[in-house]
């Protein structure tokens, strides 16, 4: 299992130097890494709040997407989501919506 992780991570650290390098052409490295660094907390913070919020709804059949639309958890998650996480990312500005608006899904 331990082989596998680091394989894993060994193959996402090499994607993202290729990308990193692909995407910052002439910029210098130093100023590039503020933009990269930047976009990776923000996918973290994003992830993050989308699987908390789904284990805490587990119980009630309900996902984090679909409980901010529901006028009867929506007051409830973001208070959950605020209170410990400390922050509320909406549904339709977490990482995995903006790739699917991008992959046009």
């Amino acid at each position: 299992m331990t082989d596998t992780v680091q394989k894993q991570s060994q193959e996402l650290a090499t994607q993202l130097w290729a990308i990193a390098n692909e995407l910052r052409g002439n910029m210098d490295a130093s100023k590039f890494k503020n933009y990269i660094l930047g976009v990776i907390f923000y996918r973290y913070l994003s992830e993050k709040t989308e699987s908390y919020m789904n284990d805490l709804l587990k119980d009630d059949g309900i996902s984090y997407r679909e409980a901010l639309k529901n006028e009867e958890f929506a007051p409830t998650v973001m208070e959950w989501s605020i209170g410990h996480l400390g922050y509320i990312i909406e549904p339709k500005y977490l990482w995995a919506s903006l790739i699917d608006e991008i992959k046009g899904a």
